[in-house]
C-alpha cells in the first residue's frame, strides 16, 4: 500500500463535514440507480459503482489527511506562540528585578549620603559648643582678674551666644530641610518604581490577553 502523500496548502482539498459526505453518497446512489435503469448489464453497473466508490473513498481519505495536516499546523503555531510569549514574559520579569535592584541601590546610596551630611552638621555643632564652652571658661578666668569688665564681657558673651544660637538654629533648619528634601526624593523614587511596576504588569496582562486570543483563534 502506498504511503499517504502530504498535500500542500495549494493542492489540499477542502474539508467536508459529515452532511456533505452523506449528500455525496445520496447523489452517487441516485446516479447509480439512473445508470442501472438506462445502461446495460449488471456487470457494467457494478464496475461503474465500484469505480465511483473508489473515487469517493479516495476523496474522503484526502479530506481526512488535509484535516489532520491542518490540525498539526495549528498545533505547531500554538506551540511557537506559547514559547515566544513565555520568553517575552521572562524578559519582562528580569527587567522588573533589575529595576528593583537599581532602586534599592539608589536608596542605600541616598541614605548613606544623608548620614554623612548629618554627621558633618553634628560635628560642626559640637565644635561650636566646644567654642562656646572655651569662651565661657575664659570669661570666668577674666572675671576673677577684671571685675569691672565683667558686665561688658558678659554682654559680649551673651551677644555672641545669641549669634551662636541663631547659627545653630539656622543649621538645624538647613538639616531639617535637607531631611525633608531627601524624604521627598525617596517618595518620588518609590512612586516612579510603583508606576514602572504597574506599567510592566499592564504590559504582561496585555500580552496574556493576546496569547489567549491567539489560542482561541488557533483552537
Amino acid at each position: 500500500m502506498d504511503a499517504p502523500v502530504r498535500l500542500s496548502e495549494d493542492t489540499r482539498p477542502p474539508v467536508a463535514d459529515e452532511r456533505d459526505l452523506q449528500a455525496i453518497i445520496v447523489e452517487l446512489r441516485e446516479v447509480l440507480e439512473a445508470s442501472q435503469r438506462s445502461r446495460g448489464t449488471a456487470d457494467q453497473v457494478r464496475a461503474q459503482y465500484q469505480q465511483e466508490i473508489a473515487q469517493l473513498r479516495a476523496t474522503v481519505a484526502a479530506m481526512r489527511l488535509a484535516l489532520e495536516q491542518t490540525k498539526a499546523d495549528a498545533e505547531s503555531e500554538r506551540q511557537a506562540t506559547r514559547a515566544a510569549s513565555e520568553a517575552e514574559i521572562k524578559d519582562f520579569k528580569a527587567a522588573v528585578v533589575a529595576s528593583r535592584d537599581a532602586l534599592e541601590a539608589f536608596r542605600a546610596q541616598a541614605a548613606e549620603r544623608l548620614d554623612q551630611a548629618v554627621s558633618g552638621r553634628l560635628a560642626e555643632i559640637q565644635q561650636l559648643r566646644d567654642t562656646v564652652q572655651a569662651m565661657r571658661a575664659a570669661s570666668d578666668e577674666l572675671c576673677q582678674q577684671h571685675q569691672r569688665e565683667l558686665l561688658k564681657l558678659r554682654s559680649a558673651i551673651n551677644d555672641e551666644g545669641h549669634q551662636l544660637r541663631e547659627t545653630i538654629r539656622g543649621l538645624r533648619e538647613q538639616l531639617d530641610a535637607q531631611k525633608a528634601s531627601a524624604a521627598q526624593e525617596l517618595a518620588r523614587l518609590e512612586t516612579a518604581r510603583r508606576a514602572e511596576i504597574a506599567e510592566l504588569q499592564e504590559t504582561i496582562r496585555t500580552l496574556r490577553e493576546k496569547l489567549e486570543m491567539r489560542r482561541g483563534a488557533g483552537g
